[in-house]
């Protein structure tokens, strides 16, 4: 069963708060926003940029840092996801890139 987010407004104005905060580089918010932030931020190599580990907010996404830029910059793309969305599965990089 998936809960609305209209039953949980606490979790509900974190992450419209990170979503307003999201370019400002901040680290301090409720957990679920510094998941997506730091998310995000691993995957910053898809545009040259690799992520300061004190710009991460979480202990998980500093361990995973060297891990997942080497994905971001060589544009992995699991095989499934490609096939979920149509794309063929040697596609090196988007089909609009």
């Amino acid at each position: 069963m998936i809960i609305g987010m209209h039953d949980h407004p606490a979790i509900l104005r974190a992450i419209l708060d990170g979503c307003a905060l999201h370019s400002e580089g901040a680290i301090d918010a409720h957990p679920t926003v510094q998941t997506c932030w730091d998310a995000d931020r691993l995957d910053l190599g898809r545009v040259g940029t690799k992520p300061h580990p004190q710009r991460l907010c979480t202990d998980g996404a500093r361990t995973l840092l060297e891990w997942a830029h080497e994905r971001a910059v060589s544009w992995h793309q699991p095989a499934h996801v490609l096939a979920a969305w149509g794309w063929p599965p040697d596609a090196q990089t988007p089909p609009d890139a």
